[in-house]
């Protein structure tokens, strides 16, 4: 069962949907890619971050398959094939032209980035199932203190002022009694 608690995070554009953005675009063009996945990432991301701050954020059950899998298998795969080009590399300097240089690099690089991809999927699975379970378990014990889903945040506020007029009103009333006749605001 999902739960909606209060969050204080405030938005930004450099959040995880960003991360895995910039990691994606990486995959089909590096550079020009990792900086249009980011930012499309990162503003995905921060409308997300802006609706939970209003509505509250929906924790979800622990699951193991989460956005932390995701981003951790692509950095290990990236990562992975990066140090397998060296090792592929390596292997083929010390063997002094026993292997060839090329074929050696090619399976250093796909060897490698099949072992980060697998080492780095089941890491960021881990990592991203803990914090699930982290947060999922405080929602359980504030229960009684999360709002739901259709209360937006300072709707308690509205409902509290004693004049029974809303926030909004005392502002926009207190904005024209500030306005005299005759001048102008700069």
């Amino acid at each position: 069962m999902p739960y909606i608690v209060p969050t204080t995070e405030a938005p930004t554009y450099w959040n995880k949907n960003a991360a895995l953005g910039a990691l994606i675009g990486t995959l089909f063009f590096p550079v020009i890619g990792t900086a249009i996945g980011g930012a499309i990432g990162g503003y995905i991301g921060n409308e997300r971050m802006t609706r939970e701050l209003i509505g509250g954020k929906v924790v979800k059950e622990p699951s193991f398959w989460n956005m932390k899998t995701a981003i951790g298998a692509l950095l290990g795969k990236m990562g992975g094939g990066i140090v397998g080009a060296m090792v592929g590399g390596a292997i083929a300097l010390l063997s002094f032209g026993f292997f060839p240089a090329i074929p050696c690099i090619y399976a250093g690089i796909a060897l490698g980035a099949l072992g980060g991809l697998i080492g780095g999927l089941i890491k960021g699975g881990e990592i991203g199932q803990a914090e699930m379970q982290r947060d999922y378990l405080a929602a359980q014990q504030n229960q009684g203190t999360s709002r739901q889903p259709t209360q937006a945040r300072g709707m308690e506020f509205d409902n509290a002022m004693p004049t029974g007029k809303s926030y909004s009103a005392d502002i926009s009333s207190s904005r024209q009694q500030n306005l005299t006749p005759g001048t102008s605001r700069a």
